[in-house]
């Protein structure tokens, strides 16, 4: 399946599960026409790049996913762990989601990453 082809199926399946966003709802949602959700809905088009991050945001799950790449093979079970945790437990990733838009905070990340070198 290729990048196209996984962006419908997963905006397709999201939709048909949240009976509440239309497909007017969710176009509104990126400021774009019915027209263009459809196309993307039906393969025609995949929506333009800076769009994937408020649509995986949207719809909860990683731009990896959306874009139907498995990043776990790459990642430790910890890692994984910790990004299942991330994906399913919203007090947790408001946590660190806090943390990651904190400028301070990754300043210091930075510095300390600078130091491990």
């Amino acid at each position: 399946m290729d990048l196209k082809e996984n962006i419908c199926k997963c905006i397709n399946e999201w939709l048909s599960t949240h009976k509440e966003y239309t497909t007017r709802a969710f176009a509104k949602e990126f400021g774009v026409t019915d027209s263009s959700v459809n196309r993307w809905r039906n393969g025609i088009c995949a929506p333009e790049l800076s769009l994937l991050p408020k649509i995986a945001q949207v719809m909860n799950i990683s731009i990896p996913t959306l874009l139907g790449l498995d990043l776990s093979s790459m990642l430790t079970s910890d890692e994984n762990n910790l990004l299942v945790k991330y994906q399913t437990n919203q007090d947790f990733k408001n946590f660190i989601d806090k943390y990651l838009n904190d400028e301070e905070f990754n300043k210091l990340i930075n510095s300390i990453a600078k130091l491990s070198k």
